[in-house]
């Protein structure tokens, strides 16, 4: 590699103390992958940029915690990196506290806003300041 060369890494949290490449931008396959049974480095690559990120024919992210707590359910990168016990605890957790805020709308009449936070939301997360 050129000294003027470039190379972006994402990383994860691993189960040891230090983080894992999974993912060269140069198209080099990562010798770390190989530790934490990752695919081929050189196989993942980004999608091409574009000037209109919007209108960009691209997956969707979840747009709301139960649409969330599904896809990472069906992930199985942090099933195999933080464990099936955490992972199922914390989407136990998760949904309890979804369907409190499910409850508190009802209960209040609000409609959910995506920009701004509601009632419960306040009184949830805002309250420790």
């Amino acid at each position: 590699m050129s000294r003027n060369a470039w190379k972006t890494q994402l990383r994860v949290a691993a189960s040891r103390a230090s983080s894992s490449v999974i993912f060269s931008s140069s198209g080099t396959a990562c010798r770390r992958c190989a530790r934490v049974n990752m695919p081929d480095c050189a196989k993942l690559q980004p999608p091409p940029a574009t000037d209109e990120p919007y209108a960009a024919e691209r997956p969707m992210l979840p747009k709301n915690l139960p649409e969330a707590l599904d896809a990472l359910e069906k992930e199985p990168l942090f099933r195999r990196e933080l464990g099936d016990t955490f992972i199922e605890y914390f989407i136990k957790l998760k949904r309890t506290e979804a369907g409190r805020y499910q409850r508190s709308l009802e209960e209040s009449g609000e409609v959910a806003q995506s920009d701004e936070p509601s009632t419960w939301e306040q009184n949830e997360y805002f309250d420790f300041f």
